[in-house]
């Protein structure tokens, strides 16, 4: 279970209702699981409830379903990184395609890996530095840095100014 929300001071209830590993800060709200529990009948299903999500889906636009594989990409690095490295081959075998495939596929985009995977980090860095309260050494692992020396010099390089001081100038902001 993921929240993009805050860490609460009390997470029993959320640990008693959903009664699974839950994130917070994450990126996204939502459920995951691994791919294989896709295929799993669930005994449950209500059918009326298919033929309604289905409905709905039918009423999107059809490119409000289609994503560039660039968007696919950038997407499944944000989802890995904090919790594993996302390099060119563990997000392109997220993806389903070989390491090559995707790097051409990108390339015929326009878009590049490395360039994928720094604007990645640097939403990541920004949103994490701007609205949590977590410790910068913390933010630093979620943004997929070893240290907090590490992440801060990245940080000052990428932005002009370190993360600490960045927080507290945006901070001062928000209270007024």
């Amino acid at each position: 279970m993921h929240f993009t929300r805050y860490r609460p001071d009390n997470t029993r209830p959320f640990s008693e209702y959903f009664n699974h590993i839950i994130e917070f800060d994450s990126n996204f709200d939502g459920f995951s699981c691994s791919e294989h529990l896709l295929d799993v009948p669930n005994p449950l299903a209500d059918e009326r409830m298919v033929q309604n999500a289905r409905a709905l889906l039918d009423t999107l636009p059809a490119n409000a379903r289609v994503r560039t594989l660039a968007e696919k990409t950038r997407h499944a690095i944000s989802l890995m990184i904090g919790s594993e490295a996302p390099t060119l081959t563990s997000v392109a075998r997220n993806l389903g395609v070989s390491a090559r495939s995707l790097q051409r596929s990108l390339m015929d985009e326009g878009a590049s890996f490395s360039e994928l995977l720094k604007a990645a980090r640097r939403d990541l860095a920004i949103r994490y530095v701007n609205t949590s309260s977590l410790p910068l050494s913390i933010v630093a692992e979620m943004v997929g840095f070893s240290d907090g020396s590490t992440f801060s010099r990245w940080f000052s390089r990428e932005f002009g100014e370190g993360p600490l001081a960045w927080r507290i100038k945006r901070s001062q902001f928000r209270l007024h």
